[in-house]
C-alpha cells in the first residue's frame, strides 16, 4: 500500500515541483516530503520563490493546501502564489 501511495504522489504533481498556471497571475506547485508537513511547506515556498525569482519577483503565497500520510510517513502540500 505504501508504494501505490508514493507512485500516486509522484504521478500526481510532486514529480519535479513544476509549477502550473492557474490564470489572472495565480500560479499553483505541489511538493512531497517524506517528513512533516513543514517540511512539504517548506519546499513548496521555496519552488515557488524560484520561479519568481526568475522574473525578478517574488512569491507572495495565497493559500497552503496540506495533505498528511502517517502510515506512509509522507506529506504534500499544494501552495496557490503570485508573483509580485
Amino acid at each position: 500500500m505504501k508504494y501505490w501511495l508514493v507512485l500516486l504522489l509522484i504521478l500526481g504533481g510532486c514529480a519535479g515541483e513544476r509549477v502550473k498556471d492557474l490564470g489572472d497571475g495565480m500560479h499553483s506547485v505541489t511538493a512531497c516530503s517524506d517528513d512533516r508537513i513543514t517540511n512539504s511547506q517548506v519546499a513548496a515556498t521555496r519552488a515557488a520563490d524560484s520561479y519568481c525569482e526568475k522574473s525578478g519577483k517574488e512569491a507572495v503565497v495565497d493559500t497552503f493546501d496540506d495533505q498528511a500520510c502517517p502510515k506512509a510517513q509522507m506529506s504534500t502540500t499544494r501552495v496557490v502564489f503570485a508573483c509580485r
